[in-house]
C-alpha cells in the first residue's frame, strides 16, 4: 500500500511539473487594436489600432494555474468609427490618438501542449488612452479600470515566441484628465466595455 501511495505521489509530482507551464519574462513588438464599445449598441464602436510593444511575465503556481502580468503600449496608425454595424469611417484626421497603454494582472488557467501554451483567465486592468480632437483642439487622457477576461495562445521556439490573444474588459470606473484636472465620468456611452485583440512577436527569457 505504501509503495502504491509513493508511486501515485511521484506520478503526481512529475505530471505537475510537466503541466505547470513556462514561467518567465517576455518582451517584443506587438500589433494591437482597442475597441471602445457603445454600451447602448454593441455595433457602434471606436477602433484605435497600430504597432507598439508588449512586456509580460508568467509565474506558474500549480499545475495548470499561474499568475500573469502584461503591459501593452500601442502607437496608433488609425482611428475608425463604426456606427450601428455600418462601414467604418476613418476619423484619424479629426481625432488624434498618440498612444494607448494597458496593464493587466490576472490569474490564468494554462494548458501547455508541446511548444504551445493555451491560457484563459481574469483579473484587473488599467488602460490609459491619450487623445485629441481637432475640432475644438481638446486634449484629454482617459483612464479605465476594468475586469479583463482573457484568452491567449503562445508558441515557444527557443528564445522566441509568437503570441496572440483577446482581452475583453468590463469597465467599472472611468476618469478623464483634462486641463490638469481629473474627474470621474458617470454618463458616457463608451465607459462600459473594451475589447483588445493583439498579436506579438516576443523574446522569451
Amino acid at each position: 500500500m505504501k509503495k502504491i501511495i509513493l508511486a501515485l505521489a511521484t506520478a503526481l509530482l512529475i505530471s505537475g511539473t510537466a503541466f505547470a507551464g513556462r514561467s518567465g519574462f517576455e518582451a517584443g513588438v506587438a500589433y494591437g487594436n482597442i475597441s471602445f464599445i457603445d454600451k447602448n449598441n454593441f455595433r457602434t464602436h471606436i477602433d484605435v489600432s497600430g504597432w507598439g510593444f508588449e512586456v509580460g511575465y508568467y509565474q506558474s503556481l500549480l499545475p495548470f494555474v499561474g499568475l500573469q502580468g502584461n503591459i501593452f503600449c500601442v502607437f496608433p496608425g488609425s482611428v475608425k468609427h463604426t456606427v450601428n454595424g455600418g462601414s467604418a469611417s476613418d476619423i484619424s484626421a479629426s481625432y488624434k490618438s498618440p498612444y494607448f497603454a494597458t496593464g493587466e494582472a490576472m490569474v490564468m488557467l494554462n494548458l501547455p501542449i508541446a511548444i504551445l501554451d493555451l491560457r484563459a483567465g481574469a483579473g484587473i486592468s488599467y488602460t490609459m488612452h491619450d487623445a485629441e480632437t481637432k475640432l475644438n483642439s481638446t486634449k484629454f487622457v482617459s483612464h479605465y479600470f476594468a475586469v479583463p477576461v482573457s484568452v491567449a495562445a503562445a508558441i515557444h521556439l527557443g528564445g522566441f515566441g509568437l503570441k496572440a490573444g483577446c482581452d475583453m474588459n468590463f469597465v467599472f470606473s472611468k476618469y478623464i484628465t483634462q486641463d490638469n484636472k481629473t474627474e470621474k465620468v458617470e454618463n458616457d456611452n463608451f465607459n462600459t466595455f473594451i475589447i483588445l485583440p493583439y498579436v506579438a512577436l516576443t523574446f522569451n527569457f
